[in-house]
């Protein structure tokens, strides 16, 4: 590599966000360790797939049935879930359905997989089960872990915009400046304590 496409890749890293925050993270880059994987597959695939993810540099736990994929949830905080559409004890839309509708866990990316539900009315109910990926076997192996990459850049880039704007609010609450913040229809969705201080509005009435 040259010095220019060296010093241009210097560059780009430092402009890309990381998982916590532009100011700590100046040089973050994707890394498959930083996206916690739980794969809910039944035993006949779910060693397979563990090993795939696992060599690709994920961090994984596995599960053979729904029941044991969800009371991994709480210990184990995937950032991703890759699941199954037919287990042995649920669908894997339901286990989709239970993860985007619980508070603690709506962030979490979850990929569907199956090589029995593939037709273009099972793709379209298992993302409108809430599925960020719907995948049909049989597929490549390289394939198949080229996309869960994909999702996985997604995931940490989701993170560290949520990590952004959690950092904007706090130092913004205790600004002793004014501060608002308007959508772009011009309406106020956001002040801060100093700003209710001096204008003597609440933020209920901005």
């Amino acid at each position: 590599m040259t010095q220019p496409q060296k010093n241009a890749r210097s560059r780009a890293r430092a402009k890309s966000p990381g998982p916590g925050g532009a100011a700590d993270d100046a040089f973050w880059h994707f890394d498959p360790a930083a996206t916690r994987i739980l794969a809910i597959d039944d035993e006949n695939n779910r060693d397979m797939l563990s090993r795939l993810l696992s060599r690709a540099g994920f961090p994984v736990k596995s599960a053979s049935t729904g029941t044991e994929g969800l009371s991994l949830l709480p210990d184990w905080n995937p950032d991703l879930v890759v699941c199954d559409v037919r287990l042995p004890d649920m669908s894997g839309l339901e286990i989709c359905r239970n993860i985007k509708n619980t508070s603690g866990t709506r962030h979490v990316f979850v990929a569907l997989i199956s090589s029995q539900e593939t037709s273009p009315d099972s793709k379209v109910a298992g993302l409108g089960s809430g599925a960020d990926e719907y995948i049909t076997r049989p597929i490549n192996n390289q394939e198949l872990v080229a996309r869960i990459l994909a999702l996985a850049r997604i995931q940490q880039t989701s993170h560290a915009l949520r990590r952004s704007e959690q950092r904007f609010l706090t130092l913004a609450q205790t600004a002793p400046a004014g501060i608002t913040r308007m959508d772009t229809y011009g309406n106020i969705v956001y002040v801060n304590d100093a700003w209710s201080g001096i204008t003597g509005l609440s933020p209920e009435h901005a």
